[in-house]
C-alpha cells in the first residue's frame, strides 16, 4: 500500500481556509454602519434660532461636532463625544463643546444627550442640554433637537 503525503494537502487546506476567513465580505466581517460619516445638521431649541453644525460619526464610536462657521471662516466651536446604536435604526450620542457668547467670551461648556432614529439619508434626535458655567454652576436641562443629512462618506 502506498502512503500519500499529507503535509502538502494539510497546508493547502489551511491556506484555503485562511483565504476564506480573511477575504472581504467573509462571514463575520464588519459591515460599515450607514451613520458613519459627516452630516449637515440643524440644532433646534425652543426660543432660539436654529443653528447649523457638522457632526461626524466615526467608525470607532466617537463623534465630532463643529459649530457654525463665522464670517472669518472659523467654526464657532469644536467638540466631541461618543455614540452608540441602541437598536436597528436608532442611535444615542453625547457631545460636549464650548459655548461661546456673540462677543467671543465663554458662556460655559454645553453637554448634550440625544436619542433618535436614523436612516441612510437622515437622522432625527431629541434630548437635553446642560451648560456648565465658568463659575461652577450648571444650568438646564434645555430641550434640544437635531436633524441631519449626510454630506460625504
Amino acid at each position: 500500500m502506498t502512503e500519500r503525503p499529507t503535509r502538502p494537502r494539510t497546508f493547502a487546506v489551511l491556506a484555503a481556509v485562511l483565504a476564506l476567513v480573511t477575504a472581504p465580505g467573509a462571514a463575520g466581517a464588519r459591515t460599515a454602519d450607514p451613520l458613519v460619516g459627516r452630516w449637515d445638521t440643524t440644532v433646534s431649541s425652543p426660543g432660539k434660532p436654529p443653528t447649523r453644525v457638522v457632526i461626524e460619526f466615526r467608525a470607532d464610536y466617537r463623534v465630532d461636532i463643529t459649530g457654525q462657521v463665522s464670517i472669518g471662516g472659523q467654526p464657532a466651536y469644536t467638540g466631541a463625544g461618543t455614540w452608540r446604536r441602541t437598536s436597528t435604526g436608532t442611535v444615542a450620542f453625547d457631545v460636549t463643546h464650548p459655548l461661546p457668547a456673540p462677543d467671543g467670551s465663554l458662556l460655559g461648556t454645553a453637554r448634550s444627550h440625544q436619542e433618535g432614529t436614523t436612516s441612510p439619508d437622515r437622522f432625527s434626535t431629541t434630548g437635553e442640554a446642560y451648560v456648565d458655567q465658568p463659575d461652577g454652576t450648571t444650568t438646564g436641562p434645555y430641550p434640544a433637537a437635531m436633524t441631519g443629512t449626510p454630506t460625504r462618506r
